[in-house]
Formats: C-alpha cells, structure tokens, sequence
C-alpha cells in the first residue's frame, strides 16, 4: 500500500495550468492526467477552495436523482425549456 502526501488545489491554480477556463469550467480530462501525474511523484491532488464564497462546484441539472432506491424529483425547474 502506497501512502500519499495531499496536496490542495484550488481553481485558480487549475486556470493557471490552463486546466480551467475563465469561467471556472474544468477539463476534467486534463483534471485527471494531473492527478495520475502527481500520484506518480506521490502526491495525493484534491479540489480545494479559495475563498469563502465559493464553496464547490454546483451541477444545474433537472434530471430526478436516485438515492438508496428511490426517485427524487426537482421541485424547482432549474433549466426552462424552450
């Protein structure tokens, strides 16, 4: 069993890498290749935030979510339709 170091990164750093865009959109291709790389040298990567506004990504979805088998729906429609 391999032991990791983690080491925090947070948004910022991955617009810097060029890994996020400007709007906070990560490829996670790219997100994934970085973390394999830094699990090579020993180092476990995981997301941090920087600021106390920004708590986490947020997903906009308004498909129902399935937890311990049963079906919740989305009491607010997040995306109109057209």
């Amino acid at each position: 069993m391999m032991y990791l170091k983690t080491r925090y990164i947070t948004l910022n750093d991955l617009k810097q890498l060029g890994i996020a865009d400007k709007h906070g959109l990560i490829d996670y291709q790219e997100f994934n290749k970085l973390k394999l790389e830094n699990k090579d040298k020993g180092v476990n990567l995981k997301m941090s935030t920087n600021n106390i506004f920004e708590r986490g990504i947020n997903v906009i979805d308004n498909s129902p979510i399935y937890y311990n088998g049963k079906r919740y729906d989305n009491k607010i429609d997040i995306i109109e339709g057209n």
